[in-house]
């Protein structure tokens, strides 16, 4: 009788722990690797445009995964509303 419960207990712990490793991958690890993107670049090319660049396409992956959630809930919203699919611009000659 108590199996259940306990294997709910742990199905519930272990979504606590994923949700904090999200955390921590968004606070700890991108800024790092972001970082590392830079120095790996200066320490290759030694070109500070180079190593501008890299840390942009850092932040842009850094941006991209905090945003991603958003993005999603907003297309899904967009595609799941029927007022939305129905007002939407049509393509000449899409209807063939």
């Amino acid at each position: 009788m108590n199996d259940p419960i306990v294997l709910a207990g742990t199905i519930a712990d272990l979504k606590a722990l994923s949700l904090n490793l999200q955390d921590l991958m968004k606070v700890a690890v991108l800024p790092v690797m972001v970082i590392f993107f830079i120095i790996v670049t200066w320490g290759k090319t030694k070109s500070a445009a180079a190593a501008f660049v890299a840390g942009c396409a850092g932040v842009l992956i850094w941006w991209f995964v905090f945003d991603i959630e958003d993005l999603r809930n907003g297309l899904d919203e967009d595609l799941s509303d029927p007022k939305a699919a129905a007002t939407a611009a049509r393509v000449p000659g899409g209807d063939l």
